[in-house]
């Protein structure tokens, strides 16, 4: 048997029609054949030069008789008039065949021209329109060879006439403007910060507790290793309102970075920085909600600060900490033991949220802070890992403790892709905020227009401040 396909082909055709096609005795139940048996074996079929190779093929393996005899004599048989010319698509239709599952609806054509709707296959000319997507035949948009092979070459954009025509809003005509492609769906593939121009994805987790919570408070924290070129992703969650306490670590900021260039409408930004080779946080907190920034609860050694919330009435401490990997365990023990028994007077509630470096899956390498825990009655929320470096064991180092385990609930952690290796962890509070009075905005109406009413309020301002009018009549 020579090799190759063509004998892979038949070795699987050999097989198949062993166990498909067994010489077994078929009655054939018509009326007009007496119960005439004819075996498989000698099954010839009727076909003519104009039958195409998916017609031949059937016909060799489910075979027509000429039932037009009546009389009940034997069943004529009429041989076979094409040869097969490709052997090789021969047998492949016949293993498609064998199948069984041949899809009798292949389904719309896969890249419909968008002038004549026909495919446009791979052997003829054909070109992508980059803003809608459709595919065009060369031929039906008249476009020259010569300058289709010049596109060809380069990576230049080229667009359609549709596309290039001003895309009308429908405020004034019935017609509405739909962009639909005609390429096959890339839902498998995963989607880049280009396609994607918010952050729905990343953050869906959180967006769902807002949406089931809308009146709790949420905080979070991430250990961002350098905000700089990054605060545009984290921008999203709180122009949606999504969190009410953002903490930051490891900024790496320091004085020559602008406060705008971190700002975000309705938050109020609070930096802590220590160089920008490393170290720093910043808390990012709702200005509607009531609070203010403790700073003498906060610690001298260990990056932290700290805000007091009121929610539901009851005075909250909520700190966000960050404790770099050089600083010993008894250094970190005596500093955080000192802050907690100042806050412990004065709190009730607290909430201390932060990368401290300490793996809470090994108890070997936690053990500093597992004793204030015990010390001072804190549950630690976070049970998942929430650092992944690369060559590294997964470990637990970004930590949620409080001291009102059942006051919070909700306790996130996932990957957002924003920090090299760190989580984004947070957790929400029971108990509703204070609800905001919505400001008041007087306007003018010009329906009811009164000429009088208006130069007595323009008369009432004080125009002198400005330079070069003094009077109202003057203005």
């Amino acid at each position: 048997m020579a090799p190759g396909v063509v004998g892979s082909l038949f070795t699987l055709l050999v097989f198949s029609l062993i166990n498909r096609l067994t010489p077994d005795d078929i009655i054939l139940n018509h009326q007009n054949h007496h119960g005439n048996k004819i075996s498989c074996e000698t099954f010839i079929v009727k076909t003519g030069k104009q039958v195409i190779l998916n017609d031949f093929v059937l016909d060799s393996l489910y075979p027509r008789y000429d039932f037009q005899n009546i009389n009940g004599g034997h069943t004529k048989i009429i041989k076979p008039t094409r040869k097969v010319t490709n052997i090789q698509s021969y047998f492949m239709c016949l293993l498609l065949i064998l199948s069984g599952d041949i899809s009798l609806n292949p389904g719309p054509t896969k890249f419909p021209c968008g002038i004549c709707s026909k495919a446009v296959r791979k052997n003829q000319r054909g070109i992508l329109c980059d803003e809608c997507q459709y595919w065009f035949h060369v031929k039906c948009i008249d476009l020259p060879v010569a300058e289709y092979n010049i596109l060809s070459q380069t990576s230049d954009s080229w667009y359609c006439k549709s596309c290039t025509l001003p895309q009308f809003t429908n405020s004034f005509f019935d017609i509405s403007l739909e962009e639909k492609s005609n390429a096959p769906s890339q839902s498998y593939l995963p989607s880049s910060p280009e396609e994607t121009s918010d952050v729905n994805t990343v953050f869906s987790h959180l967006r769902n507790v807002r949406k089931l919570h809308p009146r709790n408070f949420i905080t979070a924290y991430l250990n961002i290793n350098s905000i700089r070129y990054k605060f545009d992703e984290i921008k999203e969650i709180l122009t949606d309102k999504i969190v009410d306490l953002l903490f930051i670590a490891e900024t790496k900021l320091d004085v020559s970075f602008n406060d705008s260039l971190f700002e975000s409408e309705g938050y109020k930004l609070y930096r802590r920085d220590r160089n920008a080779n490393g170290g720093g946080i910043l808390s990012i907190i709702s200005s509607d909600i009531p609070s203010s920034r403790k700073i003498n609860l906060e610690c001298e050694t260990i990056e932290n600060i700290s805000h007091e919330v009121y929610i539901n009435d009851r005075k909250w401490l909520i700190m966000g900490m960050y404790k770099p990997p050089s600083m010993t365990g008894n250094t970190f023990s005596e500093s955080f033991s000192k802050n907690l028994d100042k806050i412990t007077v004065k709190y009730d509630n607290y909430i201390v949220l932060g990368d401290l470096n300490f793996d809470m899956l090994i108890s070997d390498k936690c053990q500093p802070l597992s004793d204030i825990c015990d010390i001072f009655d804190l549950d630690q929320l976070v049970k998942e890992p929430t650092c992944f470096k690369k060559d590294c064991r997964p470990s637990l180092v970004d930590v949620i403790l409080t001291n009102k385990k059942s006051s919070c609930f909700k306790t996130l952690n996932f990957p957002t892709g924003i920090s090299d290796c760190h989580n984004f962890i947070s957790t929400t509070v029971k108990g509703q905020l204070p609800q905001q009075q919505n400001e008041k905005i007087i306007y003018r109406s010009y329906k009811n227009f009164d000429i009088d009413n208006f130069k007595n309020d323009i008369a009432k301002i004080k125009i002198e401040i400005v330079d070069g009018v003094t009077t109202a009549e003057q203005y």
